[in-house]
């Protein structure tokens, strides 16, 4: 039965060892990516919320005025 040489084994398993190693890294980019994402999201939702209030604020003060002219 034919054997690879020592070498080659431990060429290949550093190969390996190397791609799994690229594989984790890479996993832990898309998670730390996804929990930027996520954190970005959350601070434009918070944006929107408040340019909404604002907004209402603002018709609430033009909806005054018009109240004020109409008495």
């Amino acid at each position: 039965m034919f054997q690879y040489p020592t070498y080659h084994l431990d060429k290949a398993k550093t190969e390996i060892e190397h791609i799994v190693n690229t594989l984790v890294r890479i996993q832990e980019d898309v998670e730390y990516n996804k929990l930027t994402a996520n954190k970005q999201y959350l601070a434009l939702v918070n944006s929107a919320l408040h340019v909404e209030s604002e907004i209402k604020r603002v018709l609430n003060n033009l909806a005054a005025i018009e109240l004020k002219k109409a008495t």
